[in-house]
């Protein structure tokens, strides 16, 4: 149904001038967020969602078609109704979400005061919790429970997982990558960093290179997108995000970790065993990026706490220094990554 009606399950029509009323002005805000803040899709449809949310509760009380009249007191009362049922932390991102509709009504006339510097958000601290990472027996056994699957799915899934190993990237940072970003002949990844909007070059390893190239001639669906990664069922575009593939992967290895284990449970992963191979906090950074030190001293913490025998993973030291040699800081060359036969293959694709 979505292929044949451009979207499913399909947006509901507006049956009274209220309804009319709040879908234009919700309408008017997701097309602010795309032209004038360049947001991601899932960030606008977060936002927007709230902002709708929003309205209709103040039009259950008579008042949406009378935003000039908004006041301090029905914000506040909106965030206490809304606060009741949500942790600290998702009460933080309905305040943000909120902020970002109040500054949206106040800029276009729709009220006639700033109400969003009066929505406070509850204080979350950076050290206040330790994050979730997942064990070296738990990555291995799901990279190869992925390895084992040799369907589109399990093509793509394995290579995605191989990034989020090896180069400790970001959900956006795997999803939104390109065809273009793969540089064959020599070798190089380009990444765009989702939280800094940089892009670093990472060398490519043979066996992420490898398994992207075995997904691109065996897996990936023709389409017009691209983004490498791309869903196995039609409309084929590119994921939304990583959460719900890595955790069929973790049902499918049997592995049932405490707490929310997603693409960044892989990164803090990645930053343990670079601490155990004992790398500097400041390479470490630089190798992940905007991996921010008091993170890093979180994840110290994690490594202090597990009491297994230090190990240095395959690709342990020596890869991540010469990372840190491909981002400028040392002028030495890398070594040849055997894939190089296969350039002109590749090549191909980026070329579609």
């Amino acid at each position: 149904m979505r292929v044949i009606r451009g979207q499913w399950p399909p947006t509901a029509v507006p049956s009274t001038p209220t309804e009319v009323f709040q879908q234009q002005i919700c309408q008017g805000y997701a097309q602010c967020l795309i032209t004038d803040r360049g947001l991601a899709m899932e960030t606008i449809a977060g936002r927007r969602n709230e902002g709708e949310r929003f309205l209709r509760w103040l039009g259950e009380r008579g008042g949406s078609v009378r935003m000039l009249d908004l006041t301090c007191e029905l914000v506040d009362a909106y965030v206490t109704f809304r606060a009741s049922t949500l942790s600290r932390r998702s009460r933080k991102l309905m305040a943000c979400q909120l902020r970002s509709f109040l500054c949206y009504l106040y800029s276009n006339g729709r009220i006639t005061r700033d109400l969003a510097r009066l929505v406070i958000a509850p204080k979350l601290y950076a050290l206040e919790t330790i994050p979730s990472a997942f064990r070296d027996e738990e990555v291995r056994a799901i990279i190869e429970a992925a390895r084992q699957d040799r369907s589109p799915k399990g093509l793509r899934d394995y290579a995605i997982l191989l990034l989020l190993d090896t180069y400790g990237l970001r959900d956006l940072e795997v999803v939104r990558l390109q065809l273009e970003d793969v540089d064959w002949r020599t070798d190089r990844l380009y990444i765009r960093r989702s939280k800094t909007g940089s892009e670093s070059i990472l060398p490519l390893l043979s066996t992420v290179g490898e398994a992207i190239l075995a997904y691109l001639r065996n897996g990936r669906p023709k389409t017009s997108g691209r983004e490498i990664f791309i869903r196995t069922l039609a409309p084929y575009h590119r994921l939304s995000s990583l959460y719900q593939m890595i955790q069929g992967r973790l049902a499918q290895a049997n592995i049932r970790p405490a707490g929310k284990h997603g693409a960044h449970a892989f990164r803090h992963a990645r930053a343990i065993s670079l601490l155990r191979a004992n790398v500097s906090l400041k390479q470490i950074g630089d190798i992940l990026v905007h991996h921010t030190l008091p993170t890093l001293a979180r994840d110290r913490r994690i490594a202090q706490g597990i009491t297994q025998a230090p190990t240095t993973s395959q690709y342990g030291t020596d890869f991540y220094q010469s990372i840190w040699r491909a981002a400028g800081r040392v002028g030495l060359p890398l070594q040849a990554c055997p894939i190089r036969r296969c350039c002109h293959q590749a090549n191909s694709f980026t070329q579609q």
